[in-house]
């Protein structure tokens, strides 16, 4: 292979990569390392190994790790590094010499531990949605046919049942039950049916007051008070505005779910450092927020009437337009939905990319 190439390869690896002789000593350390690590590479030429770990850890660490590396198969495992500032970096780190026979080089190559959980939870995301689009699409007939027969009889039956008696009473559950699992296996669908985004410049604030309006009869039949603050000149986006409109409007219904005897639900929006936030803050009751993103999937039951799969939703859709999506805990009571949108997605793709 041409040596331009090689190096070309090695620079631009998603992969962090550290080279050393046998001493120990840096030979090579390729961008993502050194982007990583917060150092030029100048900085890291002919320094010791061990100046990219913690200081407490080089005596026995590093050195049973380089014994691991001569071994059979090498070292495969978690390992701590420190950056330039004297932070923890936890990483997974397979470490090597090279050649295998008669060897001159140690060979460390690490991806950051937080990227690599991310993009084990999209895998694992990706085989959920699998399984359950293949499973949803193989039973709707049947799940649906008799749900739609139930429902159909019921509703006959409740037109001819007199008020207020057993038998009314009885039939409203059984309608109460199909209505319940006819929503949640439409909403299963609204997900596995999501179009891709389709983008245009277009006005976030107008997609926020939008759905802020259609909101606003559930609201005040609950007593929930809607406050809310606008960022002024804020700028238009390239967007999706359907699929945005969709995913505010999921976030406030799951707010407004978690209010069923009222409250307040405030929601801030700012623009700042190329990002526009909105912030949906509800009176609810406190919740794990890590343990909702961690297990936000079509499987998780999120209240008695919705699922997470509605925040699933809005959660994909903001992924699709280069934003992040957080839910935070606020203390004892309450809420928030964090929404960020890059205000040049082109650009924050091109950034990711280096």
């Amino acid at each position: 292979m041409d040596t331009n190439l090689k190096n070309f390869l090695l620079s631009h690896s998603l992969e962090g990569i550290v080279v050393t002789d046998l001493d120990g000593n840096i030979l090579y350390c390729n961008e993502t390392a050194c982007r990583m690590l917060g150092y030029d590479a100048s900085d890291l030429d002919g320094q010791f190994v061990g100046f990219i770990f913690p200081p407490r850890s080089v005596s026995h660490l590093l050195s049973n790790l380089l014994r691991l590396a001569r071994a059979e198969g090498g070292f495969d495992g978690d390992i701590i590094l420190q950056d330039s500032i004297g932070e923890s970096i936890m990483v997974r780190m397979i470490a090597q010499v090279w050649p295998a026979v008669d060897p001159s080089r140690y060979l460390l190559r690490f991806l950051d531990w937080t990227e690599t959980h991310q993009i084990m939870n999209q895998l694992k995301e990706s085989n959920q949605m699998a399984s359950l689009g293949t499973l949803t699409r193989s039973l709707s007939h049947e799940i649906l046919n008799p749900i739609s027969i139930i429902g159909g009889y019921t509703r006959r039956l409740l037109e001819s049942l007199p008020p207020e008696s057993r038998e009314e009473e009885w039939s409203s559950r059984v309608m109460a039950g199909v209505e319940k699992l006819e929503s949640m296996i439409g909403t299963i669908r609204a997900f596995l049916d999501l179009p891709p985004p389709s983008f245009e410049k277009y006005s976030l604030e107008k997609i926020l007051k939008s759905s802020v309006d259609r909101v606003l009869e559930d609201a005040a039949r609950l007593g929930v008070r809607i406050a809310r603050r606008k960022v002024r000149k804020a700028p238009s986006i390239f967007m999706d505005p359907d699929l945005l409109e969709k995913a505010l409007l999921a976030v406030l219904l799951n707010s407004l779910d978690r209010m069923p005897r009222g409250g307040e639900l405030t929601i801030d929006s700012s623009h700042e450092e190329g990002w526009l936030q909105i912030n949906f803050e509800d009176s609810g009751p406190a919740l794990d927020a890590q343990q909702i993103m961690e297990d936000l999937s079509p499987l998780h039951v999120f209240s008695a009437h919705r699922t997470h799969l509605n925040l699933a939703i809005a959660k994909r859709i903001v992924g699709e337009h280069g934003g992040l999506f957080d839910i935070v805990n606020l203390h004892s009571e309450g809420l928030k939905i964090r929404i960020r949108l890059p205000v040049d997605r082109r650009a924050l793709a091109r950034e990711r990319e280096m």
